[in-house]
């Protein structure tokens, strides 16, 4: 058994050597080939110095105007432009009447209808709220401060 330990180990090593040689190897097999790319025959189609660059931009620039010209002859005169609309108007005042808050006595106002106090608790300022001293078919509303 003792014989047999070391030669276990051994081919277990080569193994583990096998394994890890084949994944770190290069990956060129992954790959297909592909043959380079030759430059046109016409020569680079980038300029190779910034004069060459700057004639370039110059010349791009020229078509561009003459395109926009030509272009501009096709439409004819521009529009003239729209005139502003008009200022909006302030905004009217509501018809809805603000109540006054009760000094000292905070969630309640005086009605602005018949000057009595109002429990406002719960309802945040400016909420449109019914007098309940008016009956149903002549309500009349104000607003919590």
């Amino acid at each position: 058994m003792t014989k047999r330990l070391p030669m276990l180990s051994r081919s277990i090593f080569l193994l583990g050597i096998t394994a890890t040689a084949f994944t770190t190897s290069s990956c060129y097999w992954l790959y297909p080939y592909q043959e380079p790319v030759a430059p046109p025959p016409n020569g680079p189609t980038q300029p190779q110095t910034l004069d060459q660059l700057k004639e370039q931009q110059r010349e791009e620039q020229e078509s561009a105007l003459e395109e926009g010209e030509r272009i501009q002859e096709d439409i004819g005169d521009p529009e003239p432009e729209p005139e502003p609309l008009p200022a909006p108007k302030p905004a009217e005042r509501s018809s809805i009447p603000v109540a006054k808050a009760v000094p000292g006595r905070e969630g309640f106002v005086f009605s602005p209808f018949n000057n009595k106090m109002i429990d406002v608790k719960g309802f945040p300022s400016g909420t449109t709220v019914a007098d309940p001293s008016y009956p149903k078919e002549a309500k009349k509303y104000f607003k919590v401060p």
